[in-house]
């Protein structure tokens, strides 16, 4: 009976916390339920395909890795799939054409990853300090994560899946020892992401260097060996299908993105666009707060103990282990992307921002942790110095904090992009009822509304074959004169544009321009569509 009464507070705790988790959730679907990236909309349109039995295809008849997260389509697709079939069961006729929901569908997604996150660090907490403080640092956690911006800005993407995943395989592994379930939940989040690939490798050199430490013990072997098994399982089978499907094992977007940057129309990821961004996103109180939370964190380690000792401790204590492969992988993103050299879009820093507010929540545990511990005055005395700079930071924030807690409860997000195309997409509809081919230089929404019976030659490269590597050579005239689309959309002028082009007068002819508030703010104008003359 006992045993009862002390459990029910804690489980009462847990209780609040989910459903603090549920209502934010909600609020975050009413909030960006008009938002999403343009982006996003191409693994849509895949997953759309996939549902009407095309196949895991942007345009039928192409089997083209044209999507990062291709695992993200699948699983659209079967919740679609499963959501129109219940849906006819219960009312005997959809409301809504099949596959509309997909969108939607994503959005909730995002926010049960965003919960899954929470939940995460949740369970983290309670390893550490007193269920009461748990509660009152998880609570605290959530009504800062889900209202953050950049957790909107990327609604419906992959990003919010693809980490909490890696958070807690990472969880399952550390905390858990489940080394197999760990590596084949990574396995499974390679398939949203390829940069997996570089968690899994973190991962693995932190248990083989545990493994060394302990004097190559067969424990620490055994469960080295689970985790690349259970990793290499899901990959194995993933890689496979991808190389029999598609022709190769990883995303042809790579090479996209590295393209990008040479149309002179976009700008090229570095460590200093980063660190702006990164500013920007998380703005420079709470930045402060994260930095000074993990160094001290780190410190108070160091000073705790002596020489190399205190490096093995904290490779072997789990939660510096978590928080420092979770950073090792943000950072070292980061660096793998600017070498590469790929084009920057805002979105590719939301891991880090996520990664690093997560890690700096599991540093205050860290010193929360034995706080009244006083066998070491001094260090006592850092951790009280650090916790009042970390309140006064987050008293400096305490607006901006509110101002996004509001806009969550009471505003919504939009994208005009989103819409931007729609008066063209209406008169193909009208025009070409029963399909026809339309070059754009922004595939993702277009394609989706359009549907299956529209080819849409993406002029970047993203989503069409070939594009990207002939852009690389500088044949830019590649998509033109290799799909030879019925239609051509200008929208965006830049260093390149088809109707410059001195063989563009001949073949193709302007049908109109359409008008939209999106392209009136941005350009001061409309979208022009071409039609190739006959």
């Amino acid at each position: 009976m006992n045993h009862f009464n002390m459990k029910l507070p804690s489980q009462l705790m847990s209780l609040i916390i989910f459903l603090l988790i549920a209502v934010l959730a909600c609020f975050y679907i009413r909030y960006n339920s008009l938002y999403g990236l343009d982006d996003s909309y191409i693994t849509y349109r895949y997953a759309q395909n996939l549902e009407f039995g095309i196949g895991l295809v942007f345009n039928e008849g192409e089997r083209y890795f044209g999507s990062t997260a291709m695992g993200m389509a699948i699983l659209l697709a079967g919740l679609s799939w499963i959501v129109d079939g219940l849906s006819t069961l219960w009312l005997g006729q959809l409301p809504w054409p099949r596959g509309d929901q997909i969108p939607l569908i994503a959005h909730w997604v995002s926010a049960i990853s965003i919960g899954a996150i929470v939940i995460l660090a949740y369970r983290i907490v309670l390893h550490h300090i007193a269920p009461h403080w748990a509660f009152l640092v998880s609570s605290a956690f959530a009504l800062y994560l889900f209202p953050a911006e950049y957790m909107s800005a990327a609604a419906g993407h992959e990003t919010y899946l693809f980490l909490a995943f890696l958070g807690w395989s990472g969880y399952l592994l550390i905390y858990k020892e489940y080394s197999f379930w760990a590596g084949t939940l990574l396995g499974i989040t390679t398939t949203f992401r390829p940069d997996s690939l570089l968690y899994t490798v973190i991962l693995a050199a932190w248990l083989f260097l545990l493994w060394i430490h302990s004097g190559f013990t067969e424990s620490y072997r055994h469960r080295l060996i689970l985790f690349l098994v259970g990793y290499g399982l899901i990959s194995f089978l993933w890689f496979g299908f991808c190389g029999i499907y598609f022709g190769q094992i990883f995303p042809e977007t790579l090479i996209a993105k590295r393209a990008q940057p040479l149309l002179g129309d976009f700008k090229s990821f570095t460590i200093k666009a980063t660190s702006r961004e990164l500013m920007q996103r998380l703005r420079w109180p709470i930045v402060m707060v994260v930095a000074l939370l993990i160094f001290s964190s780190l410190l108070i380690h160091i000073l705790s103990r002596k020489g190399l000792r205190a490096w093995w401790d904290l490779l072997g204590n789990r939660l510096t282990a978590f928080i420092g492969c979770l950073l090792v992988f943000g950072f070292g993103q980061v660096i793998f992307y600017s070498l590469l050299n790929v084009s920057f879009w805002f979105w590719y820093v939301f891991p880090l921002c996520i990664i690093l507010v997560l890690c700096g929540l599991l540093a205050l545990v860290d010193l929360l942790e034995g706080f009244r511990d006083k066998v070491m005055p001094t260090l006592f005395k850092i951790k009280v110095l650090v916790l009042v700079a970390v309140v006064s930071l987050i008293f400096i924030n305490l607006n901006a904090l509110r101002y996004d807690l509001h806009q969550l409860l009471v505003e919504r997000n939009m994208n005009l992009q989103l819409t931007s195309y729609d008066p063209i997409i209406d008169y193909l509809k009208v025009h070409e009822p029963n399909g026809t081919s339309i070059a754009t230089a922004e595939p993702g929404a277009l394609g989706f509304k359009l549907g299956s019976r529209y080819r849409t030659v993406d002029e970047l490269g993203l989503t069409s074959p070939g594009v990207a590597k002939n852009i690389m050579t500088g044949n830019l005239d590649y998509p033109f004169t290799a799909y030879a689309p019925a239609y051509i959309i200008v929208s965006w002028p830049g260093k390149y544009s088809p109707h410059e082009r001195p063989w563009f007068s001949n073949a193709y002819g302007l049908v109109g321009e359409f008008t939209h508030p999106y392209w009136d703010f941005h350009l001061k104008r409309g979208a022009y569509l071409y039609k190739r003359k006959s």
